[in-house]
C-alpha cells in the first residue's frame, strides 16, 4: 500500500494550487499509482510524483503526460500552466506547446535548447527539436543502469532511449526519490558516444531541479550507441554508462 501524499497548503502557494489540481484530476481518473501513471504517460514515476508535490512548478512537457494520462483536457491545461507561470513572475511561453515527451527541466540552460526552428535529424541534435522523441512507433529504453554514489546510494538510472523510426539514440537520466532532495546543488552531464566511429557527442549538462534529464541525439546507422550519465553532487555524486546498443 502506497503511503498518502502529504497535505498541501493550496490557498497560499501557487505551485501548490496547481499541484493540487493535478491530485484532483488523477483522482477522477480512478486514483491509478504513479506507478501505473508513469507506464500511461511514457514518463518517469518521479517526476510525475514531483509534480503533484507542490514544492516546484512542473515543466509543460510533465504537465502534458501526467494530463493525457489522467484523460484531461490538455487545452485546458496548458491555460492554466502558463496562468500558473505568470503568478510566479515567470514568462508563460517560456516552454513551447508542441513539446510532448520527458523533460530536461524547466531552468533556464533547459529552455534554451528550445529556442529556433526545428532542427535536421543528425549527431548532436535535440531529440524533440528534430522530432524524434515524437516517434510514432513508440520510443523505447534500449538498456537502463543504476547511479550510484561511492557509498553505493543510489541516485537514479542512466537510459539509452532509442527512436525505431528514425534510427537514434540518446541518453536520459530518470532520478531516485533520494535524489529530489538533493537537487539544490546537483548538475547533470550526459554524454552519448558511437565507439564505431569514435564519434562522442556533445556532453549537455544542466543544473537538476526534479525532473527527468535527456542528452543529444546520435545516429545508429554508423553503429551502436552507449551513453553515459554523471551527477555531480555535494552530498555525493556517481556516474553509470549503459550498454552500447541499436
Amino acid at each position: 500500500m502506497s503511503r498518502p501524499e502529504r497535505p498541501l497548503d493550496a490557498a497560499n502557494s501557487p505551485t501548490a494550487r496547481f499541484a493540487d489540481a493535478l491530485r484532483v484530476l488523477r483522482r477522477k481518473a480512478g486514483s491509478p499509482t504513479y506507478r501505473d501513471l508513469a507506464l500511461l504517460a511514457h514518463s518517469s514515476k518521479a517526476s510525475l510524483s514531483a509534480a503533484a508535490n507542490g514544492r516546484r512548478l512542473p515543466t509543460w512537457e510533465v504537465t502534458s503526460a501526467f494530463v493525457r494520462a489522467c484523460d484531461g483536457d490538455v487545452d485546458e491545461w496548458r491555460s492554466r500552466w502558463q496562468a500558473t507561470r505568470s503568478e510566479l513572475g515567470l514568462n508563460p511561453r517560456d516552454t513551447p506547446s508542441d513539446i510532448t515527451d520527458s523533460p530536461a527541466g524547466a531552468n533556464t540552460e533547459a529552455a534554451a535548447r528550445f529556442v529556433g526552428r526545428r532542427q535536421e535529424i543528425a549527431d548532436n541534435a535535440d531529440p524533440k527539436q528534430s522530432g524524434c522523441a515524437a516517434d510514432p512507433e513508440g520510443i523505447v529504453t534500449l538498456d537502463s543502469v543504476e547511479v550510484h554514489t561511492a557509498n553505493q546510494e543510489f541516485l537514479g538510472l542512466a537510459e539509452l532511449r532509442h527512436s525505431p523510426t528514425h534510427r537514434v539514440a540518446w541518453g536520459r537520466f530518470v532520478p531516485s526519490d533520494r535524489m529530489l532532495y538533493l537537487r539544490a546543488d546537483a548538475t547533470i552531464t550526459i554524454v552519448a558516444r558511437r565507439p564505431a566511429t569514435g564519434t562522442v557527442g556533445n556532453a549537455y549538462s544542466t543544473a537538476f531541479d526534479g525532473q527527468a534529464v535527456y542528452g543529444d541525439i546520435l545516429l545508429e546507422e554508423y553503429g551502436g550507441i552507449e551513453a553515459t550519465v554523471t551527477v555531480d553532487c555535494a552530498a555525493g555524486g556517481g556516474s553509470a554508462t549503459t550498454a552500447c546498443l541499436r
